[in-house]
C-alpha cells in the first residue's frame, strides 16, 4: 500500500504560521530521502521487494506534485517514462517475486530521487503537505478503478 510522506487527521487543519513556511527540518528530510535511496538501492541489486516499488511510487508522484507547485521540473513525459517503469518492475515482481530496475530505470529513478532530495531541503512544510493531500486523493482516485 502506497503511503503518504505525513500521517495527519484529516480533521486536522493545516497550520498557518510562520513555521508552516519553513521547510522541515534537515534530520527529518534525511530520514524521508533515506527510505527512498534504500529502496532504490534495493531495487537496483536486485534485492527489492514490494515495499521498496512503493515508497519510490510515493516519492514519484510527491515529486511530481511539488514540481507542478514550482518546487524544481518534472515533465508529464518524464512522470510517465518513470510510472511505466515502475509498473513494469512491480508486474514482474508480483510474477515472478523478483522486484529490480534495469539501469535505464535506476538512472531515472536516481534522478528523479535528486530532484525530491532538493525538494524536501527547500519546499516550505504547507507545500509539503498539499503534495501530501494531493497524493492521498490520487492514491484513493487509483484505487477505485
Amino acid at each position: 500500500m502506497l503511503t503518504p510522506i505525513f500521517n495527519r487527521p484529516e480533521q486536522v487543519k493545516r497550520p498557518q504560521n510562520k513555521l508552516s513556511l519553513l521547510p522541515i527540518s534537515r534530520a527529518s528530510a534525511d530520514d524521508v530521502s533515506l527510505r527512498y535511496h534504500v529502496s532504490l538501492e534495493a531495487l537496483r541489486v536486485g534485492r527489492g521487494y514490494v515495499g521498496a516499488a512503493q515508497a519510490l511510487a510515493t516519492a514519484m508522484v510527491v515529486a511530481f506534485f511539488l514540481a507542478d507547485a514550482g518546487y524544481g521540473t518534472m515533465s508529464r513525459q518524464t512522470f510517465s517514462i518513470s510510472e511505466d517503469i515502475l509498473a513494469r518492475c512491480i508486474k514482474t515482481g508480483r510474477a515472478t517475486d523478483e522486484w529490480y530496475f534495469d539501469d535505464h530505470g535506476y538512472q531515472i529513478f536516481s534522478a528523479l530521487l535528486k530532484l525530491h532530495d532538493r525538494q524536501l531541503r527547500k519546499a516550505p512544510f504547507s507545500a509539503l503537505l498539499r503534495a501530501n493531500d494531493r497524493f492521498k486523493s490520487f492514491v484513493k482516485s487509483k484505487m477505485n478503478r
